[in-house]
């Protein structure tokens, strides 16, 4: 008896927390993506991108086609177990590099903290509510020289770790991207 119980509840509490299979939509200023489960896709700054979060790892690859070209950014703990990548874009002569580093998150005032270039950001979220470990509805803002560079994930959720992967993702595109 006990056995069946534990199976149910294993098996139903799986799908409360389960990402939604669902299209949903990210849009912030020059931002607008679509999304479902760990993947997005469309356009940052008009440039054509797509990102996902490898299906079991704490990983994540995004791609930014720039003059028909595909260039490759991967989101990863590195040998200091700290979760970053380096953002690779075209640059006028060459390729532009940007380092992307996770530093911290405050889950008591949902404030994730990252360093892009080696300077520090506060990214704030706000959401319709925090539900089974995950934001409903989230905005992820941030203050960037002055000016608030924010997305809205609209009708979707995300957990704290599918939330830093689209900050890495996201917001540097937006930030460095601009011409």
């Amino acid at each position: 008896m006990y056995k069946i119980i534990f199976m149910a509840v294993l098996f139903c509490g799986g799908l409360a927390f389960a990402h939604p299979k669902k299209m949903a939509n990210i849009r912030g200023k020059n931002i607008h993506l679509q999304t479902v489960n760990h993947t997005f896709a469309g356009s940052i700054n008009g440039h054509v991108v797509s990102g996902y979060k490898k299906q079991g790892l704490f990983e994540s690859e995004l791609s930014v086609f720039e003059n028909d070209t595909k260039l490759i950014s991967n989101f990863k703990h590195n040998n200091q177990k700290v979760f970053g990548g380096t953002l690779v874009l075209s640059g006028v002569e060459k390729s532009e590099h940007h380092q992307i580093d996770f530093v911290e998150l405050v889950r008591e005032e949902d404030i994730f903290v990252f360093k892009f270039d080696g300077e520090i950001f506060k990214i704030y979220v706000t959401a319709d509510r925090f539900e089974n470990g995950h934001y409903i509805n989230p905005e992820y803002s941030l203050n960037y020289r002055g000016e608030k560079v924010s997305f809205k994930l609209n009708g979707g959720q995300a957990c704290y770790g599918y939330s830093a992967h689209l900050i890495s993702m996201i917001f540097p595109v937006a930030i460095f991207s601009r011409r």
